[in-house]
């Protein structure tokens, strides 16, 4: 490979060519079964494993444990909590039943000598008595708004200060006490004192173990980091100050110098606190300005260590970092997050640091920086970047599939990251949508049954449908998204428009979510549906397509499913016995009381190739917000759909289930009993719902906030599968080579993978609460 080609892959220092060689171990010993597939930090529930690219989403708060470097803590945006205790190589994500949600909205963990502290749902303290392998919560806080940082009292484990825009709050134990009334943006605990910034500028010293706080000094700005070392000559204190730079003290706090000017907002600073020269400065703001800048004299002079536009816009020369696969394939402009770097304070040459979407590690003080977010392998014969997961899958997936002619190939249908292939059953991966003109979101895929290597994708540039945020007609304003149908032949590595763009005869240049390809129709002009999303006041392009020659030309079906104004189409499927074809059309957001609308979706279906069509689900309650359907391998009038219950309960959500083709439905699953076998909330979201192609009776749901349920009897009675281990399921699978295996993509933690859950008998030995339903 040439240099200038795949930067990512040279050979040109010691460094890249001792990773690559360390890559090709891990091949070998990949190959020979050794090393086993990350799965979920749970004690025994470690049956899930994951697959996947890894990066490519929001990793937040990165954090190395004081005692042992090899303990590290990370926090992903869309829930995941992440636990490392070899140093990164690898990553658990932590069972959603460890309670640990949305870490990445409040400052890093506290580390103490065996315990550690982390906030949650900005308002709930939890802690971990054996290093992050468990959680305790505390009663959730008194205060309301989002907390700014926390800290641990010195020598008083049990006694945490947390800061928020209302004030400062003390626990001693289970209780809270607020003791003072001024927003607390910054603590810092350094030796036996703890300071802590009040109202942006006053910075205060602690006295009778928090409770009564004295000035030590003014700042010349508004705070918006804080740290601070120790040394045999006393303490350092470094402040960044909004407009104003980088300013010291020396003396406690009460004299201040400016060290550096301002040059960009320096959201983050560290040190390791045991001494006072070595000190890192993290700056956020405009892409060109963002870096990571190290002083080595106690401030008086810094230089940059991490260039985030050089690194990450440049594609040719030399330079200290590693590119990523999202910079070498997707040239993305990802940027600091404010809490994006950490230094271990027992080994200082070691750092973490984190971009949108990306994670980076240097263990050498900064003067190089390695991929950290998964395992860069040797490229594919083409040239294509190639990676195995390492644990850390942060993205939101929309579908996992098996290629019909190769049981080598898998496939991911990405959001935000489009597409990506494995050639080796998803051991390792590589980003695959490269020749679309629409990359965010790949929707749906269709397989040619007789032509080895040809694909058809749903793909646009709108994601999250049919999430909650992307079902308003004014989504992010009253932007237009584009999509369509694109089209591989050489078995997902590229794709393109097989139709004229802008024609009478070509699709609508709007959101597409879903394609269809009939097996009966003719090899050599494939018929084709593809389904366009009604979106505000292109409604009049919404609906089914269908094409007769391979996706070349398209025209709308003569009849149409849904009602106006709702005709967010989201799935299309061919039942494979009857041949007749099947809409589901999901919720359209509305103003209040009533939030949804209440018409034109749900399931519908047509006989005759589109020419007219069927509401088969018409004054079932599953119509406001359906989100994806089933068909029963064992009665051809069968059918399983999962619908989300929207706000104030207006409509449940849930599994509903038809067993003669929708002239009667049943409510087989409701909020009430998932509440009983799963807890609280009150309502849940079902995104998903399958039926399994050997057993017929093993259903399963995939929901938003209590993970993955399942039924052994047609729907009668469920359980949680308590070994899954996130919260939000977006869509189910079954390998048909290994109808063993049930394969979850999640809204934010990538796809897992796990056994079909079940065992023989188990189906009797729960109570039946569902009698009369079916």
């Amino acid at each position: 490979m040439h240099r200038k080609q795949h930067p990512y892959f040279c050979l040109g220092t010691a460094n890249e060519r001792n990773r690559l060689l360390a890559c090709l171990l891990l091949v070998l010993i990949t190959a020979c079964g050794l090393v086993p597939a990350r799965a979920a930090e749970t004690g025994e529930k470690t049956v899930f494993s994951v697959r996947g690219l890894g990066g490519g989403g929001g990793m937040f708060n990165p954090s190395i444990s004081p005692d042992n470097p090899d303990l590290l803590l990370l926090s992903c945006d869309m829930g995941g909590a992440y636990r490392s205790a070899d140093g990164g190589k690898t990553w658990n994500m932590l069972h959603a039943d460890q309670g640990l949600r949305n870490t990445h909205l409040a400052p890093p963990p506290v580390y103490l000598p065996g315990r550690i502290y982390w906030i949650t749902d900005i308002k709930r303290l939890c802690y971990s008595d054996d290093a992050g392998l468990t959680w305790t919560s505390r009663p959730q806080g008194p205060w309301k708004k989002r907390v700014k940082a926390f800290t641990v009292l010195p020598g008083r484990p049990d006694t945490v200060l947390i800061g928020t825009e209302e004030g400062l709050w003390r626990s001693e134990g289970n209780t809270w006490q607020q003791v003072g009334s001024e927003e607390a943006g910054q603590l810092l605990r350094l030796g036996d004192t703890v300071f802590a910034v009040f109202a942006k500028r006053r910075l205060m010293h602690g006295t009778d173990g928090g409770r009564a706080w004295s000035e030590a000094g003014a700042l010349p700005g508004n705070v918006v980091a804080l740290t601070g070392g120790m040394g045999l000559t006393g303490k350092v204190l470094l402040a960044s100050v909004e407009d104003f730079g980088l300013v010291r003290s020396l003396d406690g706090g009460k004299n201040w110098k400016l060290v550096k000017q301002p040059y960009e907002k320096e959201a983050a600073l560290r040190m390791p606190s045991d001494q006072m020269n070595l000190m890192y400065a993290l700056q956020v703001g405009s892409v060109k300005k963002q870096q990571i800048l190290k002083s080595t004299d106690g401030g008086d002079t810094w230089k940059p260590v991490f260039d985030l536009y050089t690194s990450v816009k440049s594609r040719f020369g030399t330079y200290n970092v590693e590119r990523s696969w999202v910079q070498v394939q997707l040239d993305w402009g990802y940027y600091f997050t404010d809490n994006g770097l950490t230094v271990s304070q027992s080994n200082p040459d070691f750092l973490l640091a984190v971009t949108q979407g990306e994670l980076f590690a240097s263990r050498d003080g900064g003067k190089t920086w390695q991929c950290a977010m998964n395992t860069p392998l040797p490229p594919l014969p083409d040239g294509s970047p190639r990676q195995s997961s390492i644990g850390l899958e942060v993205t939101s997936c929309w579908g996992y599939s098996f290629d019909p002619h190769d049981p080598e190939r898998e496939y991911i249908a990405y959001t935000d990251i489009g597409f990506a292939r494995s050639l080796d059953r998803g051991t390792s991966w590589t980003w695959s949508a490269k020749g679309s003109p629409w990359t965010n979101t790949f929707y749906d895929l269709a397989f040619d049954p007789e032509t080895p290597g040809k694909i058809y994708a749903a793909v646009s540039q709108r994601h999250d449908i049919p999430h909650y945020l992307s079902l308003s007609k004014t989504y992010f304003g009253h932007r237009t998204f584009s999509g369509g149908v694109v089209a591989s032949s050489d078995w997902g590595a590229s794709w393109k428009v097989p139709y004229a763009w802008k024609t009478p005869e070509s699709l609508p240049h709007q959101v597409c979510t879903t394609v269809a390809l009939d097996p009966n129709s003719p090899r050599e002009s494939r018929t084709l549906y593809a389904g366009i999303f009604g979106e505000g006041g292109d409604n009049d392009k919404a609906g089914v397509y269908k094409s007769a020659d391979g996706g070349k030309t398209w025209a709308k079906t003569p009849g149409q499913p849904g009602i106006a104004p709702n005709l967010h189409i989201y799935r299309l499927r061919l039942h494979p016995k009857t041949g007749s074809l099947y809409c589901l059309i999901t919720g359209l957001r509305a103003p209040a009381p009533n939030f949804f609308n209440p018409e034109g979706g749900g399931i519908w279906m047509s006989e005759d190739q589109g020419q007219t069509w069927k509401h088969l689900s018409v004054g079932s309650d599953l119509n406001r917000w359906a989100t994806s359907f089933a068909f029963d391998p064992g009665n051809d009038g069968g059918i399983y759909v999962s619908a989300a219950t929207p706000q104030g309960n207006i409509s449940p959500g849930g599994i509903y289930k038809t067993v003669n083709n929708g002239r009667t439905w049943f409510h087989v699953l409701k909020d009430k009993e998932i509440r009983r076998i799963a807890g609280e909330p009150m309502y849940d979201h079902c995104m998903a719902v399958a039926v399994h192609p050997k057993n017929p009776r093993l259903i399963l749901a995939g929901t938003t906030l209590h993970g993955l349920l399942y039924s052994l009897d047609g729907g009668r009675i469920w359980r949680r599968y308590e070994e899954f281990p996130f919260r939000n399921a977006q869509s189910i699978s079954f390998n048909p080579r290994d109808p063993d295996k049930v394969y979850v993509t999640t809204f934010g933690a990538g796809v897992w993978v796990g056994p079909v859950p079940g065992k023989a008998g188990e189906e009797h030995t729960a109570p039946d609460t569902r009698r009369g339903t079916q």
